[in-house]
């Protein structure tokens, strides 16, 4: 299996270092953010955009690179759930959950992992943080018919996220890997509500009712985290600081349908998630981000002509007159570099704010990983184990193999009769019929694992059944094989 994002991302199997190589990774974003501004000056925006999203990519894929492992694997309960029912459908078929007899369901996450690499899909949510960025930005710069499409796509990308919003929860950027199904959809939503802001209906109704429901479909099925009444009204105001003024002037002077349906519409929706959990607070928070730098992109441009107009340009800098192709270019140049540049996404560190990330920063001990590659290449993908709550969730996740019991993780319903067939395979003496109902054939060992069960050791097994020893590691970890129990 293929725990480091690096060998995805290209860059073989040296994965960056969170304390040593992101100080040259800032540098980069800074000297980006500076040369984006200054193609912004020189009347070249496409370009400018470019370097915005190269930008974003560095400051976001530089921490997706940093990983040891996928994001939240054999860290996060729900996290590893969900990656052992992908891992376990992709290479021991069938439609049950990691846990041997469960019946499950065929989610789209499993049907993919059939169908293209496993260890890819797993990789997947660990990736989206660059990907969704550079994707929305270039969605912004394509799809929304605003005149100032190129610029809010630039503005964007340093301020989809901002320091305010993230220490309260709902950092778009932070939310990216916690969520990848629920960030998809968004990325769709938010894509269908600018692509719908080119249909010009004969009903004018007709124009902002579309996109609404596209924001509601989106912001169904609200899950943690939740504000109270009173955060989220700060969430709306102070912690949008700048861009609210800028926000708001936009939309009083310009009055884009598409920036007006998302600011109002995200806004609405985070105050009904007060009070609905069926409403989503990421999710609308996010659309309501939206529509503030859409909306602000517009006011900075009327500020420019504004500066540019009232002789303030050709006053102190009436000599470098010639870097610009107009004046108001100086302008939107030093607001684009200073928003890119003092971004929270150019300065983003996850492994400060985000416990999970922060461990996930630690790789899998590579003692467990050669045996799961073991046990994936020379045991019955069809079979299961038995193995402690300490190495359950990585013989179902690495290995693809189902577990009995994973206390840690999940429950099934007959977690009683689970637990006492265990203690009967642990003993020696297991019934037989009980065993086949499972299809229960190994057994995971390591050091100071079922002492409760009287084990002191894992090689002491062999003295309590008929066990036959498949693998050992030189720290300790066996496998073995059971073989006829009591009928």
């Amino acid at each position: 299996m293929t725990l480091l994002p690096a060998a995805w991302l290209g860059l073989g199997a040296h994965p960056l270092d969170p304390m040593y190589d992101v100080a040259w990774a800032r540098d980069l974003c800074a000297l980006l953010a500076l040369g984006a501004g200054w193609l912004e000056l020189r009347g070249r925006r496409r370009a400018a955009l470019g370097l915005a999203l190269a930008m974003a990519v560095v400051a976001a894929g530089f921490w997706s690179a940093a990983l040891r492992r996928p994001y939240g694997v054999l860290i996060d309960p729900a996290i590893t759930r969900w990656a052992a029912d992908t891992m376990v459908t992709s290479r021991a078929g069938g439609t049950e959950t990691f846990l041997a007899g469960e019946p499950g369901t065929r989610g789209p996450w499993r049907a993919l992992a059939t169908r293209t690499s496993p260890d890819l899909v797993l990789w997947i949510p660990s990736l989206l943080p660059p990907v969704i960025l550079l994707v929305s930005a270039l969605g912004i710069a394509l799809l929304w018919p605003g005149r100032s499409a190129v610029l809010a796509a630039i503005l964007w990308a340093g301020a989809s996220t901002g320091a305010l919003d993230a220490l309260r929860g709902v950092g778009f950027l932070d939310f990216l890997w916690r969520r990848p199904g629920r960030a998809l959809e968004w990325l769709v939503g938010a894509l269908l509500v600018l692509a719908l802001s080119r249909w010009r209906p004969r009903r004018a109704g007709l124009a902002a009712l579309a996109p609404a429901i596209v924001m509601l479909a989106v912001c169904a099925r609200g899950s943690p985290p939740r504000l109270g009444l009173a955060d989220a009204l700060l969430l709306l105001t102070l912690d949008q600081h700048v861009w609210l003024a800028a926000g708001l002037a936009g939309l009083a002077s310009v009055r884009d349908p598409a920036a007006l349906v998302l600011t109002a519409g995200g806004a609405g929706l985070v105050l009904l998630s007060t009070g609905l959990g069926a409403v989503d607070t990421w999710t609308a928070a996010a659309l309501y981000r939206l529509g503030l730098v859409l909306a602000g992109s517009q006011a900075v441009e009327e500020l420019a002509r504004h500066v540019a107009g009232a002789g303030l340009v050709a006053g102190g800098l009436a000599r470098f007159r010639h870097l610009a192709a107009a004046p108001e270019r100086w302008t939107t140049a030093a607001v684009v570099a200073l928003v890119l540049a003092g971004s929270y996404v150019a300065w983003w560190d996850p492994s400060r704010m985000d416990p999970v990330a922060r461990e996930s920063l630690a790789p899998v001990p590579e003692a467990l990983a050669q045996a799961a590659d073991w046990i994936a290449g020379h045991t019955d993908p069809q079979a299961s184990f038995v193995a402690h709550a300490d190495y359950a969730p990585a013989v179902a996740v690495l290995a693809g193999r189902r577990v009995l019991r994973a206390p840690g993780l999940a429950t099934a319903p007959d977690d009683e009769r689970r637990r006492r067939l265990e203690q009967a395979v642990l003993a020696g003496e297991w019934p037989e019929a009980l065993r086949r109902r499972y299809d229960l054939r190994y057994v995971f060992l390591g050091p100071g694992q079922f002492s409760e069960q009287g084990l002191e050791s894992p090689e002491a097994l062999e003295s309590r059944g008929s066990f036959r020893l498949l693998y050992q590691s030189d720290k300790g970890l066996r496998v073995y094989e059971l073989g006829e129990g009591r009928r």
